[in-house]
């Protein structure tokens, strides 16, 4: 088996491969602490500046509801030239989320770590996927871990 097939079926991302994954063109990932238990789930999208060709920015949506598909809401975005010279800037939380916030400071640690090759300990990050059994989209650690929803974890059960 390849090691791209293996990457693919694996939620939990690599601290080696964080990097390649976050800043491709899109993606949906949870970062979980795991001294705390705490998790936020993330979109990155990859947006072309204006006047200079070749060169990216991502903006970062925030996961604020409970429909994993569209209760995103855009809190910033990731710019900066390449390595560790790319940053968050926090752009607008409402009155919903502030620049302190722990979803704001976590998106902040995941961008700073995600240009080291070396471990992260206490930093997770899972990629979204599907149910097995609805094939809806699962975010939540567990779900991802287990393939299956709280619905249909307590239906298969």
């Amino acid at each position: 088996m390849s090691t791209q097939s293996v990457i693919t079926h694996n939620c939990l991302v690599p601290q080696k491969e964080l990097r390649d994954f976050m800043y491709g063109d899109n993606a949906r990932f949870t970062a979980k602490s795991t001294l705390t238990g705490k998790h936020y789930t993330y979109k990155m999208n990859k947006v072309p500046v204006p006047d200079a060709p070749h060169t990216h920015n991502h903006h970062v949506e925030l996961l604020i509801g409970r429909d994993n598909v569209l209760d995103y809401m855009h809190i910033g975005d990731v710019v900066g030239g390449v390595g560790r010279s790319k940053k968050f800037i926090f752009l607008n939380g409402g009155d919903i989320i502030h620049s302190w916030s722990p979803s704001i400071r976590a998106i902040k640690f995941v961008v700073y770590h995600s240009f080291s090759r070396k471990a992260c300990p206490g930093l997770q990050i899972w990629r979204d996927t599907f149910c097995d059994n609805c094939g809806k989209l699962l975010t939540h650690p567990l779900s991802v871990e287990a393939k299956l929803g709280p619905v249909c974890r307590h239906l298969c059960g």
